[in-house]
């Protein structure tokens, strides 16, 4: 008797041309989803993005002459010019996440900024924790981020 082989792919084939695929999926996924974020995630990530940075760049900022350096905390401004603006006015995230307003802009604009706009920081960071609110259009609800003495945030919503 004579086996006829049939035409196709084994389950072997089958299983491992399954595996590759869902590998190949697994790597690009990270890549795809910056690309298919809607509005609000990435105006989220571009605003913790900022607040990350701002504890690096108060070491280097101009505002303090290098030979002031110490033990002592560093007052910054969260807000300089063309960057972004921390609003604790109900208005667009993506607006903020442009970063092309001054606070002067702002203001004719009819937002307000925040009463304290400065944070401590030293060398190690964050002195204070300190949160931040923000409300709009391309958010659903009211967002907090909480950002720690270490520099971590954590982002909350509601209210």
């Amino acid at each position: 008797m004579r086996f006829k082989r049939m035409a196709g792919f084994t389950l072997i084939e089958l299983l491992i041309v399954l595996t590759l695929m869902g590998l190949t999926f697994t790597m690009a996924l990270p890549r795809l989803s910056a690309a298919l974020a809607g509005p609000k995630e990435r105006d989220l990530r571009n605003i913790e993005q900022f607040v990350l940075r701002a504890g690096r760049r108060a070491l280097r900022s101009p505002l303090v002459p290098l030979d002031q350096l110490d033990a002592k905390p560093l007052r910054i401004k969260i807000a300089p010019p063309r960057d972004l603006v921390l609003l604790q006015a109900d208005t667009e995230i993506a607006r903020l996440a442009l970063a092309e307003y001054r606070i002067e802009e702002v203001k004719q604009q009819g937002l307000e900024t925040p009463p304290e706009p400065e944070f401590a920081f030293n060398t190690l960071g964050l002195t204070e924790p300190f949160t931040l609110h923000l409300s709009g259009p391309s958010v659903e609800d009211r967002m907090r981020w909480r950002i720690d003495r270490l520099g971590t945030v954590r982002t909350e919503s509601g209210e």
